[in-house]
């Protein structure tokens, strides 16, 4: 059996999904095949928490689904907090298979205007001609199916076999493994709409936990950790930092577990995501934020563009401007490069550090500052903080240079 389709898309995750449903909106015949036996099925369900920045136009034209939106957060560090009240939106995304879920979601709208998809499917064989692939074979459970497409979108994940098999050496620098294991569940003790996020060296050393309420009574409790600092199975943290903190123990005490889930990613740079009709999105191109580990965003936003440029390379028949995804991508995601040297400095900090700057910004706030502009409006109010704690800033300040140094 032999397809033809201008846009081949390998995988239907989150970046896989937004890329069928943005270039099925367009027009273009559109082919997802994805290796589970349903969409979303590479994740249990559970909730990501992102920052709305570059995504509002996103988010409106696709009519994505977003759970939840708050401008609310509350920093724990052990012996402070303080609530931020920012312009700048969280946004809540149920992931997983349900239908309601996120990827599942957005590949259903992509299906009911045209999309195509194949589960069960892998691809096993491609035929290129100056790394220009002109067919892709899968094999969907036992039968092999022959796909032509114009343009190839990579979206399998950061062990992505496709990228394996065209043999496309990306030499990868890596940054680090950001690893996830929490729960989603309900009645958990705390206001809906409003993120809290504790920072515990002790406890989750590199790492941080967060907990999230949705307006419906859906939560989700997570901690968030870097891999090269922990040791042994994620859960152990988990359980240590919920038994050990008196706020979170409070929150989860009566709660009820709906699922648990876990995973990981890697942070690095790629030499390039592009290559002959091929452009790597979502975790396949490393975009995850290795500062926080937040993907959801960074793989929204290279979907969307990798659906642009590829709809510009078929529309205009010319392969070059494929190379333009470089750069858009990098103009528009989370500075990769720069969140790596703040997760070095991130990585020294211990809790009386924590403490410091959870205290500093909450007394920065109560006078006035906009900490949304925190280096841009009232300098003189930082440099005042900053004077009045000299102890501590010395501190935090060496552990900067000296990270920076490494």
């Amino acid at each position: 059996m032999s397809i033809n389709c201008d846009v081949l898309v390998v995988g239907a995750g989150a970046s896989g999904s937004i890329t069928a449903l943005s270039l099925t909106k367009k027009g273009f015949n559109v082919v997802v095949t994805e290796k589970c036996s349903k969409v979303g099925l590479h994740t249990k369900e559970k909730i990501d928490i992102t920052e709305e920045t570059g995504l509002k136009e996103i988010l409106k034209e696709l009519k994505l689904p977003v759970k939840e939106r708050t401008n609310k957060t509350k920093w724990f560090s052990p012996n402070y907090s303080f609530l931020l009240e920012s312009k700048i939106h969280d946004l809540y995304f149920k992931r997983g298979s349900s239908p309601d879920c996120f990827e599942a979601s957005v590949m259903n709208s992509a299906l009911n205007i045209g999309a195509d998809l194949i589960l069960n499917a892998r691809p096993i064989k491609i035929n290129s001609k100056n790394e220009v692939i002109n067919s892709v074979i899968i094999k969907e459970n036992n039968q092999r199916k022959t796909i032509k497409p114009k343009v190839v979108i990579v979206a399998d994940g950061f062990n992505s076999s496709m990228t394996e098999l065209i043999g496309f050496n990306t030499i990868e620098k890596r940054i680090t493994t950001i690893s996830g294991y929490g729960v989603l569940g309900y009645e958990f003790n705390m206001p809906p709409s409003i993120t809290y996020i504790f920072f515990d060296s002790k406890n989750v050393p590199g790492g941080y936990f967060f907990i999230g309420k949705a307006h419906d009574g859906e939560c989700v409790a997570c901690v968030v950790a870097d891999q090269s600092m922990i040791s042994g199975n994620l859960e152990r943290y988990y359980n240590n930092i919920v038994n050990e903190n008196k706020h979170i123990k409070k929150i989860l005490n009566n709660s009820k577990v709906k699922t648990v889930f876990q995973g990981m990613s890697h942070a690095g740079l790629l030499n390039k995501r592009t290559i002959g009709n091929v452009i790597l999105v979502g975790d396949a191109a490393r975009t995850l934020d290795p500062l926080f580990g937040y993907g959801m965003r960074n793989s929204i936003i290279s979907g969307y563009i990798g659906a642009d440029i590829a709809s510009k390379v078929i529309e205009m028949d010319d392969i070059k401007i494929i190379k333009n995804y470089e750069s858009r991508l990098s103009d528009s995601i989370s500075d990769i490069e720069q969140n790596a040297r703040l997760r070095k400095i991130f990585q020294k900090l211990d809790d009386d550090d924590f403490d410091n700057i959870v205290r500093i910004l909450s007394n920065l706030q109560n006078d006035g500052m906009d900490l949304d502009n925190l280096f841009t409006e009232k300098k003189y109010l930082l440099v005042k903080h900053i004077l009045m704690n000299i102890r501590v800033s010395s501190k935090l300040l060496f552990k900067v240079c000296s990270s920076l140094l490494d």
